[in-house]
């Protein structure tokens, strides 16, 4: 395992001076934490639903400090009206992905490629999709290891939360955290799903750090402790 990358650390004034993280949730933190930082080489993301490359983005510090390799994917024109391509090494694709194509388009650009990291976070003004564009994902066949799924369910119940569950775990997926919440307002009640695929996991035993309802800072400071022997 590398020297811990210290994210407390960096320069957040001069990196985001709108404020806060890149992750709004913390969620490359503990995608770092659960498995970036056991990998010997770079790996490779899925953003769904992307918008901007940097602003509250789930993977660009993978882009930016660990050299994965990636896509992000978006129904808006995020390279016209967020210039991606002069924050980003990692190709941008505007397609919807709640469309069929969005699963031809995996088949082509990612087939038997383990993905070890998916950002799944698809909406659009008060409609939700995460579970329309879960399934163009699963149509194309693709395997992952970690993902990170919104649902709001605090929001829309279990629009989301009931089909993607049923999918996921047909599949071998678990739900490492489950209703990851907000500390506080209506986020309290849940708004993302953390899945892993325990055989696809560098650390044996991860899945005893899990929990449910759970704030998100809590999720990332129980993997980032986990003490669990490496496989």
């Amino acid at each position: 395992m590398k020297e811990d990358f210290d994210f407390d650390n960096l320069d957040w004034k001069a990196l985001r001076p709108k404020g806060g993280r890149f992750s709004n949730e913390k969620q490359d933190e503990f995608v770092y934490h659960l498995l970036a930082k056991y990998m010997d080489k770079p790996g490779f993301f899925l953003d769904v639903g992307c918008g901007d490359p940097k602003d509250g983005s789930n993977t660009y510090i993978f882009d930016k400090y660990f050299d994965w390799s990636g896509i992000g994917f978006d129904i808006g024109n995020v390279e016209k009206d967020c210039n991606w391509s002069d924050h980003r090494k990692t190709k941008f694709c505007r397609i919807d992905t709640t469309d069929e194509e969005f699963t031809e388009t995996l088949e082509d650009l990612v087939g038997n490629t383990i993905v070890d990291y998916i950002s799944l976070d698809v909406d659009w003004g008060d409609n939700i999709y995460a579970h329309r564009a879960l399934k163009r994902i699963m149509d194309a066949d693709i395997k992952f290891r970690v993902m990170t799924l919104e649902h709001e369910f605090f929001k829309y119940g279990d629009l989301v939360t009931k089909p993607t569950r049923k999918t996921l775990t047909e599949l071998g997926y678990e739900m490492l955290f489950e209703n990851v919440a907000f500390p506080d307002g209506p986020g309290q009640d849940g708004f993302e799903d953390w899945w892993v695929h325990p055989e696809l996991m560098p650390n044996k035993n991860i899945m005893s750090v899990g929990g449910k309802n759970l704030v998100f800072h809590e999720c990332v400071n129980r993997v980032k402790h986990f003490t669990g022997n490496k496989l």
